[in-house]
Order: C-alpha cells, then sequence, then structure tokens
C-alpha cells in the first residue's frame, strides 16, 4: 500500500471522519488474520484476537504523529505486540475487548468500531476475484510489464509518470519514456477490447 494513501487516511480518521478508519481497517483486516491463521492452535479463539488488534489499531491511531515515524510501521507494530501478548497468554482464557464495549479516548469521549463483514458474499467475491483474474491474464497476454500495469490499475495507480517510473525500477534497461508510451498503448489496447464488454 502507497503511504502517502495510508497518512491520508489516517489523517482523515484523526480529523473525525470514521469511514476512513474503516477503510483502515479493510486494508489491514487481511494482514491480522494472516497473523491469527499463524498462532490459530495456540489461542482460544482467532475472532478475539483480530478484534483486539482492530481495537489496539484504533487507538494507536487516535495518538498517532506523524512526525513520530510511519503509520504502516506503527500499525504492523501494534499487530506483531498483540500476537505476542496472545502467544504469552495462551494457557489462560483470554478477554478480549467486545466490540459491543466503546472504546475510552484519551479526551474521555467513547467511540465504537465498526469492522467489515468480510464473510459477506464470499462465494460471489471468489467468482468476481476469478473473473478479474482471467481477464488479467487475456489482456497480459504472459507480459509481466503488462500484468505489473494492470495491478497498479486494479490498486487505483492511475498516473503515468509514477506508473513508469516503478516500471523503469522493475525493468532497469528500458528509460521511463519508454514504459510511459507502453503505458498509454496498453491503455489505449485494452479500451478498444473491452469496448464491446460495457
Amino acid at each position: 500500500m502507497e503511504t502517502e494513501k495510508l497518512n491520508s487516511l489516517v489523517e482523515m480518521y484523526r480529523n473525525g471522519d470514521d469511514e476512513a478508519l474503516n477503510e483502515l481497517c479493510r486494508l489491514f483486516l487481511p494482514v491480522i488474520q494472516r497473523h491469527s491463521d499463524e498462532i490459530w492452535y495456540f489461542i482460544e479463539n482467532q475472532t478475539d484476537f483480530e478484534c483486539r488488534c482492530l481495537l489496539k489499531i484504533k487507538q494507536a491511531l487516535s495518538r498517532f504523529r506523524p512526525n513520530k515515524g510511519s503509520a504502516y510501521s506503527l500499525i504492523m507494530s501494534v499487530i506483531q505486540r498483540e500476537k505476542k501478548d496472545f502467544l504469552s497468554r495462551r494457557k489462560r482464557k483470554i478477554n478480549a475487548s467486545s466490540l459491543d464495549e466503546p472504546l475510552k479516548q484519551s479526551d474521555g469521549s467513547e467511540i465504537y468500531l465498526e469492522v467489515p463483514d468480510v464473510l459477506a458474499d464470499v462465494e460471489n467475491k471468489i467468482i468476481e476475484d476469478e473473473k478479474i483474474k482471467e481477464m488479467v491474464a487475456l489482456l497480459a497476454k504472459g507480459d509481466r510489464r503488462r500484468e505489473m500495469i494492470l495491478k497498479a490499475w486494479m490498486e487505483g495507480e492511475y498516473n503515468d509518470s509514477r506508473l513508469a517510473k516503478e516500471l523503469a525500477a522493475a525493468f532497469p534497461g528500458i528509460k521511463e519514456s519508454g514504459h510511459r508510451r507502453a503505458i498509454q498503448r496498453f491503455e489505449k489496447e485494452c479500451r478498444e477490447l473491452l469496448a464491446p464488454t460495457f
């Protein structure tokens, strides 16, 4: 994830935008679940661990100061700390905070955490993901550069200059201008190929 986008979401949350917090939770929930899967046999309840991580992230972000470090590093350290804490307490019952209970902020106000339902409509999401993978494979035609371009577009990166820089780093034999032209040609080709579908 781009540092710029992450910092922007954190700043929006700190300015009172709860939707920014929901987006941050959606972004980091797969990371938390991966850590949860790594220790599932040590802990009593994976959901408690995941909820606890989300609550701790929320608390940490409310105190985050951009000049003190990176938001990404802060979130990852919160997850690691919670993982370590759960592992150290694995032989006794874990009393994790309930999502129904409010969190106390430093100013005394109470807030609730909204966790996205990641299991809602799983089958349709899997089918949609498979369709996207097939579409990417058809459009890329086995070309790694095209795959990188498509992946960047799917992640919301539409700035040709920035994307050309990334491609130049991944494929050092070609100048940025060559990559920029390739992006523009590929975009035109994709529009022509996909035009009848829309």
